[in-house]
C-alpha cells in the first residue's frame, strides 16, 4: 500500500469513526455519559446497538489513529528521527485508551446483559470505576498527540495551514472537555474533530511528489 493511500485510508477512517459515533452518542439520552442507572438501563433497551457502536467508535478507531500515526509522519518525513518517535508514542497511547475503553464497555454491556440481575448492578459499577479511572489517567493523550501532530506538520509545511490551526484548536478545545464545565463543547469538539481528519485524508491523496517534504 503505498504511503499516500495508507494515510487517506486511515485517516477517512476515523473521521467516519468520529461522525458515525458522534451521531450515535447524540442520539442516546443525555444521561447515558454521567448516569449509571440511565446507563443500565440502555444497555438492556439497545444491547446490540451499543455493541456496535463501542466497536466502531473505540476499538476501530483506536487501531486507526496508530496507524494512522505511523503513515503520515511515515508520509512526510523519511528521516524518522525524535520528533516522530514522539508523535508516535502519543499516538499509540492514544490508540491504546481508545482500545483499552472500547473493550471495557464492550464488557459492561456483555456483563450487564448475561449476568444475573442481583449481580450486574456491580459488576457495571466496577466497570464503570475502570472507565473513570483510565479516562483521568490517559484521555489526554489525544490532545497531546493532536497538537504536537498539527505543529509538526506545520514545521514540514505538508498540509494547508488553515487545516492545521483547526487541528490545534481542535486539540485545545479537547483540552478543555478535560473539565466537566466545558462538556457543553463537546458537539463542536466532534465536528472539527470530523472535519480534520477529513481535510488531511482529502490533502494526503495527492501522490508524494506534489507535496514538500523533508526527504525532497
Amino acid at each position: 500500500m503505498k504511503a499516500y493511500n495508507a494515510v487517506s485510508i486511515w485517516g477517512y477512517l476515523c473521521a467516519l469513526c468520529i461522525i458515525t459515533g458522534g451521531i450515535l452518542l447524540f442520539g442516546f439520552e443525555a444521561a447515558f455519559l454521567h448516569d449509571p442507572v440511565a446507563r443500565e438501563q440502555l444497555i438492556m433497551q439497545r444491547p446490540a446497538l451499543l455493541l456496535a457502536w463501542h466497536l466502531f467508535d473505540w476499538i476501530i478507531f483506536g487501531f486507526s489513529i496508530a496507524l494512522f500515526s505511523f503513515a503520515i509522519t511515515a508520509r512526510v518525513n523519511h528521516d524518522f528521527s525524535w520528533p516522530e518517535t514522539v508523535i508516535n508514542l502519543c499516538g499509540f497511547l492514544f490508540a491504546s485508551y481508545c482500545i483499552s475503553v472500547g473493550l471495557v464497555e464492550i464488557l459492561a454491556v456483555l456483563t450487564t446483559t448475561q449476568a444475573e440481575t442481583e449481580n450486574s448492578h456491580y459488576t457495571l459499577q466496577a466497570l464503570l470505576l475502570i472507565l473513570h479511572k483510565l479516562r483521568s489517567s490517559t484521555e489526554f493523550s489525544g490532545e497531546i498527540w493532536l497538537i504536537l501532530l498539527n505543529l509538526w506538520l506545520f514545521k514540514h509545511r505538508a498540509v494547508n495551514p488553515i487545516t492545521l490551526i483547526l487541528g490545534v484548536f481542535t486539540g485545545l478545545l479537547g483540552v478543555l472537555l478535560l473539565f466537566s464545565s466545558f462538556h457543553f463543547l463537546v458537539k463542536y469538539y466532534v465536528l472539527m474533530h470530523f472535519c480534520w481528519f477529513f481535510a488531511i485524508a482529502t490533502q494526503m491523496l495527492k501522490p508524494p511528489a506534489s507535496v514538500k517534504c523533508h526527504a525532497s
